[in-house]
């Protein structure tokens, strides 16, 4: 691939990505090599096609070297590892968490075996690996990059997106792969609000006058000594701190009320529509199916993940009347009260450790 990349270069036309090496999360389709979701279930199983990510990113010129290790089925568990490929560790620290559950992606930027990266973010699986391998990555606006051929968790949350070593690589990483796609009806809502150039955002008097409002609930005593560094250099950049600022217990309580419910409906039937769809010849067509092989003797899954497919075999449809009033009242619930401490504290951006509070 390189040497016909090589070869349109003596042309003098090539994509913004021309030769850059890419590493993708495991659960992103690729039609020249296996896309497993971390899972046995579907070791060495090649999809017929690309995702529209994966395509966008060869139009590019990137060269997709390989996938990156995930949690089993994005799941969590023990962060990096899964039934088909084992554990991730930290380049930093083999002692060290790599997050989950893009760790793999993550490591592969971390130990330079790639320039870019892409991972997928539910609940924090694009910044909790960031933060452990100290990454500059970007959890796009739900519908700015399309999840065509990704393997979902749940549709209500999840977003793809870049995982660098710059913020400069990310936003070029955006100019490729945000963009309407009509197959994906969550991205409808970027029609006409997409930049033509990400990188022209880049400005470092790009905080000069901004309210940062600090989410101290959020901050543990760890994480307190970096954030204040962090707070400081803000304020050097022309930020204005508001310090101290706490989040109501209406707002910590939502994610425990909503999020295990709406994503555990939503995994059980959007994963049977995506392998029928997507993946007819694979060996498992439906979460009934996966269960079934992730319950065998010596299949390797993490106990938790295991424990919250049982789960999620006992959760009902997407049509369900209790769902459909969830997804409704969730989400809308977490916006107001996110815009009620912006607006309360008159701030423009709240901050938190990555570590806590991404929910």
């Amino acid at each position: 691939q390189a040497r016909a990349l090589d070869a349109a270069y003596q042309d003098g036309e090539v994509g913004e990505l021309h030769c850059i090496p890419v590493v993708l999360k495991d659960n992103i389709d690729t039609a020249d090599m296996p896309t497993t979701g971390g899972s046995k279930a579907l070791a060495g199983d090649v999809p017929p096609e690309d995702a529209v990510i994966t395509r966008e990113l060869r139009e590019a010129g990137a060269l997709i070297l390989g996938k990156g290790n995930m949690d089993e089925w994005a799941h969590g568990g023990m962060a990096g590892y899964s039934s088909v490929n084992g554990q991730t560790l930290n380049p930093y620290d083999l002692e060290r968490s790599t997050g989950g559950s893009s760790g793999g992606p993550a490591a592969a930027v971390a130990a330079n075996f790639a320039v870019l990266s892409v991972g997928t973010d539910t609940l924090g699986s694009i910044r909790s690996p960031a933060n452990a391998e100290s990454l500059a990555a970007v959890k796009p606006t739900l519908g700015l990059v399309s999840g065509t051929g990704v393997i979902p968790f749940a549709l209500t949350f999840d977003v793809a997106g870049p995982m660098t070593r710059t913020i400069t690589d990310s936003a070029e990483m955006l100019n490729v792969i945000a963009g309407v796609d009509p197959a994906d009806e969550r991205t409808l809502a970027a029609a006409g609000n997409i930049p033509e150039d990400y990188t022209d955002f880049l400005d470092e008097h790009a905080l000069a006058g901004v309210r940062v409002g600090v989410l101290r609930t959020y901050v543990r005593d760890d994480d307190t000594a970096a954030i204040d560094q962090a707070l400081e250099d803000m304020a050097d950049l022309g930020a204005e701190i508001v310090d101290g600022i706490e989040a109501p217990d209406s707002l910590r309580s939502l994610s425990g009320e909503y999020y295990t419910f709406i994503s555990e409906t939503e995994f059980k039937n959007l994963l049977g529509e995506y392998l029928q769809e997507r993946r007819p010849d694979a060996p498992v067509q439906s979460h009934a199916d996966v269960l079934a092989a992730s319950e065998q003797e010596g299949f390797g899954m993490a106990p938790v993940v295991l424990n919250r497919l049982r789960s999620e075999a006992t959760r009902g449809s997407m049509t369900d009347e209790d769902y459909l009033q969830a997804v409704v009242e969730g989400p809308a619930a977490m916006r107001a009260e996110i815009d009620a401490l912006l607006e309360e504290n008159d701030v423009d951006v709240l901050v938190h450790s990555t570590g806590s509070g991404s929910a």
